[in-house]
């Protein structure tokens, strides 16, 4: 008899299908003004290009597959979903919520609360989902795309949104400290690598011996980077940088921004080929392992002759 759906399954599929909702409807103006109209408003130097927030859609796309798969016969009991996943998903889900009617209404500082919540919340889903996971290196199989990838992109996305978060905060409550809010985009920029290169709630991705981040996850930060650079890289700055930022700085910072995100790209690569070649050498031993050694032969059989 096939596995009954647990209330964790049912409020799953309800919160994704509420976030998906909400999240729509911020851009639409629901809840006051768009996050687009925000982000110009307080427009840093960390900003990413506009498309670059187009990994939403990725974003959502994978945690819809997630939703019906954790729905499913052969995934609904799984350890991962209730002991990995558990309420974790959930917790981020209505961080998420608050972060919107909170960003919408102008109350920047409680945006940034909620912002650290859905951080510490994914940061603690892929924790616990890597204590109970299946396989110890990240490959490209089903299990690891329905229920990694979905949260290694959201996790990697909110990473960067948090250093960009307190960089709105700076010009929200610090409009006219322009030191400051050069000084802490600097910091932001240089910071972001650090959980690039080595991030605890991902360490599912080990090197051998040396703990380093999920490669997927580190492939976002790649991605923000990139933004950031982009986005700089413009003839002319949005918002309020335009009558204080020289092109000479924001030319600087956006050549830092490509630095690091060629950087990390390379040190991805690098991890994949690693994997690939730690997953060939697996598959080898492992088909090597189907005709035993002489000497692992039964004794009697070899005292008859029949090798």
């Amino acid at each position: 008899m096939p596995d009954k759906l647990t209330a964790l399954n049912a409020i799953n599929a309800a919160i994704y299908g509420a976030n998906l909702v909400v999240t729509y409807g911020s851009q639409l103006g629901w809840f006051g003004a768009t996050n687009q109209q925000q982000s110009l408003k307080y427009q840093t130097l960390v900003t990413p290009v506009g498309f670059a927030f187009a990994i939403w859609g990725p974003i959502f796309v994978l945690q819809g597959l997630f939703t019906v798969a954790q729905l499913l016969p052969g995934y609904r009991s799984d350890p991962e979903v209730h002991q990995g996943v558990g309420y974790w998903y959930v917790a981020a889900c209505v961080a998420q919520f608050g972060w919107t009617m909170s960003f919408a209404q102008d109350v920047v500082w409680l945006s940034m609360v909620f912002m650290l919540l859905i951080l510490v919340s994914l940061g603690a889903l892929l924790h616990s989902l890597g204590r109970v996971a299946h396989e110890a290196l990240p490959r490209l199989h089903l299990r690891y795309v329905l229920l990694h990838a979905p949260f290694l992109l959201h996790f990697g996305w909110i990473t960067a949104a948090t250093a960009v978060n307190v960089n709105v905060c700076i010009v929200k409550y610090a409009t006219t400290n322009t030191q400051l809010q050069l000084g802490a985009a600097v910091a932001s920029i240089a910071l972001l690598l650090l959980p690039g290169l080595c991030n605890p709630p991902t360490l599912s991705a080990r090197i051998g011996r040396v703990a380093s981040a999920d490669p997927l996850y580190s492939l976002v930060l790649v991605w923000a980077f990139y933004g950031v650079h982009a986005e700089l890289a413009k003839p002319t700055l949005e918002g309020a940088l335009r009558s204080w930022c020289p092109p000479l700085v924001a030319g600087a910072l956006s050549g830092v921004a490509a630095l690091m995100s060629a950087l990390l790209g390379a040190v991805v690569m690098v991890r994949l080929v690693r994997l690939a070649a730690m997953h060939g050498r697996g598959l080898r031993e492992d088909a090597g392992a189907v005709y035993p050694r002489f000497e692992d032969q039964p004794s009697e059989l070899a005292g008859q002759g029949k090798l």
